[in-house]
């Protein structure tokens, strides 16, 4: 997954419903190396159709440069795993695990690294999060804030493409919230990762940060590089 000069995800006119949130004719580009703020009642859906853990039931989803609808399952499982990171609401660590091991997870799992080169990503991932003084803890014994961190610094020890913030900071006071905010920018600023954030608390976007307003199934660009082409008709 190229993050220099690529298209990362490209929507168009994609349709889908999930329940009581849908999508409806939404065209969009998000580029690579970008901090994307998703809000509005279809927020959650576009994030998951833009990470491929939804298809669309109708329309085109180009992943740098291939479809994924033409994707077979297996290879479709295989790209989600290798160009996104998730962290959700809860952090989903393996709590008799200690902090190192659930952040090599990934490394094994995703990129099947050998011993020396996980340890040096791992050792990272550690010092980007300021998770080295809490290495050898077992992550069931942590703060939830802790755990989060954690479970950030799990998703992006692969060098995804894109970071997916799914309400990671619901159950976070405002405070813990602000933290994981500036952790997630610096994933982008010094890891050169992208960050598409559906976030719980109030947050500002910055100057070169972008924001998209999805409601009613419709999508329209606030600010920045994220072009929403089919907007809600007036």
């Amino acid at each position: 997954m190229s993050r220099d000069g690529e298209l990362l995800i490209e929507m168009r006119d994609v349709s889908c419903r999930r329940g009581d949130s849908s999508l409806a004719g939404v065209s969009l580009s998000i580029a690579p190396v970008a901090f994307h703020f998703i809000r509005g009642d279809g927020a959650s859906l576009l994030l998951r159709v833009a990470t491929l853990l939804e298809l669309p039931d109708d329309g085109v989803m180009i992943l740098a440069g291939e479809s994924v609808r033409e994707m077979e399952d297996g290879i479709r499982t295989t790209v989600r795993g290798r160009a996104f990171g998730f962290v959700f609401d809860a952090p989903f660590l393996l709590p008799e695990l200690c902090v190192a091991e659930n952040i090599a997870m990934p490394l094994f799992k995703v990129l099947d690294l050998d011993a020396v080169e996980a340890r040096n990503r791992t050792e990272a991932m550690l010092r980007f999060a300021a998770l080295e003084p809490l290495a050898t803890a077992r992550a069931g014994e942590l703060s939830l804030f802790d755990q989060q961190r954690v479970a950030l610094a799990r998703a992006v020890a692969h060098q995804p493409a894109l970071l997916a913030l799914d309400h990671a900071d619901a159950n976070l006071t405002s405070g813990e919230s602000a933290e994981l905010l500036r952790l997630a920018r610096r994933v982008r600023s010094e890891l050169g990762i992208g960050v598409l954030a559906l976030y719980s608390h109030q947050a500002e976007a910055e100057a070169d940060e972008h924001v998209l307003i999805v409601t009613d199934g419709f999508a329209r660009e606030e600010t920045g590089a994220v072009t929403a082409v089919r907007e809600q008709a007036p």
